[in-house]
């Protein structure tokens, strides 16, 4: 707590919009019954709507809310979305002052420092969130990740 509360401290945490990061669980813990089996106790494979209503009660840091400490930690909190992750990294690493010309080389000669994740998770939303009920359960089960975070609750269509 001390630390938290100390301004000469630099604060920083990334996070993913909600619906990706939980359908990437989904596509990479949620289907797989030996998974679900040993953190939830469900021994058998689910459907996507069937894993939004268990997470509701089976909790794991893969799906639980990003909001981890108190609201008003993130107010002086660097806070990078992980949509813009090579815009934050630079931005954090100047500001902590690891920022030099092998950094900036190293930035912009690798492909991108975001690379897509496994599960591919932002190219099958509209495949999974095809209904607003499915939106609806995420806004409402991670409705402080969104205020504090700041992601938009536009329903995908």
């Amino acid at each position: 707590m001390e630390m938290m509360n100390n301004k000469q401290w630099l604060k920083a945490t990334f996070v993913r919009e909600p619906r990706e990061r939980i359908l990437s669980s989904y596509l990479d813990k949620g289907q797989h019954r030996h998974v679900m089996n040993e953190v939830c106790k469900i021994n058998r494979t689910v459907t996507f709507n069937e894993f939004l209503e268990i997470i509701k009660h089976c909790k794991n840091g893969h799906w639980d809310k990003q909001l981890r400490a108190p609201e008003y930690f993130y107010k002086n909190m660097m806070v990078g979305k992980f949509s813009e992750i090579s815009l934050f990294t630079e931005r954090l690493l100047i500001r902590i002052g690891a920022w030099n010309e092998k950094v900036e080389h190293w930035m912009k000669s690798s492909k991108q420092i975001y690379q897509p994740h496994a599960t591919n998770a932002k190219g099958k939303l509209l495949t999974y969130y095809n209904d607003t009920r499915s939106q609806d359960l995420i806004f409402d089960l991670f409705s402080d990740d969104y205020k504090v975070f700041g992601y938009d609750r536009t329903y995908f269509k």
